[in-house]
């Protein structure tokens, strides 16, 4: 605006710039009149970001999948007579079954063993006694099927109980999971100085559909044995060398540390990678199916950083529980999760707007958003935005143009003293997504007129 304005003071410009020339004049009055008219009343905030991932075609220009590979298990179940039990091998020495058994209760417990029948590994089992494990490729297999195609109710009822016996685990380096290296003087971490079972504790919630059988319990995954005798035995170790650095830690782990008799690396110079599993969540879980070298399948589990670009709807209304993965990620070679196959009649995708209140230049937009969180958006007179704005009303400059692209107000602030004051525009600005002390909002428009967008809690 300024180059327009000087620009305009020379008259060879001026005929294509069609200004004014005494723009360019500082001691006639019209000049500052003409300057005050080239001022713009809004001006856009254009913040440059990539388009947002429902809105693209191909999403193979950003990083889909994140680099940890989990490992997928399922709990085993076990025939005593005739009583069924879910959870780990027992016999194992100092093993507890109290700990590792969860036992199967209801009008029919056996009911378990017939339903899964087909994704048993094979197995010698007397007529008394038998241990029955989960086949990982042929249940896999169904749960793949899930992901692009309709289930038989009796696939649906072996998919929902495999569901409840799937848990994920995630090998984690002993000597940076265990020890504190971060503090001036090493330690153990917080976590693993009381009792920290709790970290190696699968909850079973095993339910039927038909309510023939039920189990619910806290097992205790058999690794936390081992996690509890190395964490006792560095606890021993500092406590005894209190000045004993990384590389004394690292010299007395190795100690305790031995490699399986069976090992094929026992007689190979190879890095020593002191590791053990653990039990693992993961978000955005998906699991992809690869060719190995035999011409067969294996499968891994990794997190995705977006799987979802909109939700499906029906009789007008979004159902928010039935995200829609993106088209691009519905393959027969990836299975997400949380995500079963539905027809699709109607959808909506998760940054489209749509107008929920219009009225006396006050607009108040809506988009669906994530699963758990909506988008918010405002277009409304400055100053009504400034009665909202306390920080700003403090600030020697009052102009919304002094507004950054994102702004960090106070939720009380701006939402308890500010909007929630108009009873009529309170039901259309859900809390933010910071629900405590503060938020921020993004700013798209300044000037006369402020538009801004917020994501709710």
């Amino acid at each position: 605006m300024c180059v327009y304005a000087a620009a305009c003071g020379d008259a060879s410009a001026e005929c294509v710039l069609h200004g004014d020339a005494l723009l360019a004049d500082s001691h006639s009055m019209r000049a500052a009149q003409l300057l005050k008219k080239l001022y713009p009343e809004t001006c856009q905030v254009v913040q440059i970001s990539p388009k947002s991932f429902s809105q693209k075609d191909r999403i193979n220009n950003s990083a889909i999948f994140k680099d940890t590979i989990y490992a997928e298990r399922f709990l085993n179940i076990y025939k005593k007579k005739e009583e069924v039990f879910v959870g780990f091998d027992n016999d194992k020495k100092g093993s507890n079954e109290k700990e590792s058994l969860t036992q199967v209760k209801g009008k029919n417990p056996h009911l378990l063993l017939q339903i899964l029948e087909p994704f048993f590994e094979k197995r010698n089992e007397s007529k008394d006694e038998g241990t029955y494990r989960i086949d990982k490729t042929k249940a896999f297999q169904l749960m793949g099927k899930a992901g692009c195609a309709l289930l038989s109710n009796d696939e649906s009822r072996q998919l929902s109980l495999l569901n409840q016996l799937h848990y994920t685990t995630l090998k984690q380096e002993v000597l940076t999971e265990l020890v504190d290296t971060a503090s001036k003087k090493i330690k153990l971490k917080s976590k693993y100085q009381s009792n920290f079972k709790r970290e190696f504790l699968l909850k079973l919630e095993l339910r039927d559909r038909e309510r023939q059988f039920s189990a619910k319990g806290n097992i205790v995954y058999p690794s936390y044995k081992r996690w509890q005798e190395l964490s006792e035995e560095l606890s021993n170790f500092l406590t005894a060398c209190p000045e004993g650095g990384l590389e004394e830690v690292n010299a007395r782990l190795s100690s305790l540390w031995t490699t399986s008799e069976k090992s094929s690396v026992r007689h190979k110079k190879v890095k020593r990678s002191m590791s053990l599993p653990m039990l693992a969540s993961q978000s955005g879980a998906v699991r992809i199916r690869r060719k190995d070298f035999r011409d067969g399948y294996v499968y891994q589990s990794i997190d995705a950083n977006q799987l979802y670009y909109g939700f499906s709807k029906k009789d007008g209304k979004i159902l928010f529980n039935s995200p829609l993965p993106h088209p691009r990620l519905t393959t027969k070679n990836l299975k997400i999760y949380e995500y079963q196959y539905q027809p699709v009649n109607e959808c909506v995708k998760m940054d489209e707007w749509k107008t929920v209140y219009e009225k006396e230049g006050v607009i108040v937009e809506h988009a669906p958003g994530t699963k758990a969180r909506r988008y918010i958006r405002a277009t409304l007179p400055f100053d009504l935005y400034l009665l909202w704005d306390k920080e700003l009303q403090k600030a020697k400059d009052k102009s919304s143009l002094t507004l950054p692209s994102k702004v960090i107000r106070e939720t009380k602030d701006f939402f308890e003293e500010g909007i929630y004051k108009n009873e009529e525009l309170a039901q259309f600005f859900p809390k933010p997504r910071e629900n405590n002390k503060k938020f921020t909002m993004n700013i798209e428009l300044v000037g006369s007129t402020v538009k801004f967008s917020y994501v709710t809690a």
